[in-house]
């Protein structure tokens, strides 16, 4: 069975952190573009949601959900796409 190996290519990501303990960063354009056309939707801590925060991504798979501590990933493509964070941490190192 052939085996193949993944190329290494840099990729943008945001990772969505509690906004009680978000230090102040500077949200990509990418992902304000992508909340401003529907396909990120943000859910934070409110009546209708207690204790949830989540964001949901429109991805050509379909709908995905990740939590707090996960990552928006923008791929080579533009294509939007949820990472968890110990998957991210594993397969990223960052780029200065």
């Amino acid at each position: 069975m052939p085996k193949f190996m993944s190329k290494q290519v840099t990729i943008e990501a945001y990772q969505v952190v509690d906004e009680d303990n978000d230090e102040t960063r500077e949200t990509p354009k990418w992902l304000i573009d992508a909340v401003i056309s529907g396909k990120v939707i943000l859910i934070t801590k409110s009546h209708m949601f207690p204790g949830k925060q989540t964001f949901i991504v429109q991805t050509d798979e379909g709908t995905m959900e990740g939590k707090v501590g996960d990552w928006i990933i923008k791929g080579l493509e533009g294509e939007l796409y949820p990472c968890r964070d110990s998957i991210f941490k594993a397969k990223y190192d960052l780029v200065v």
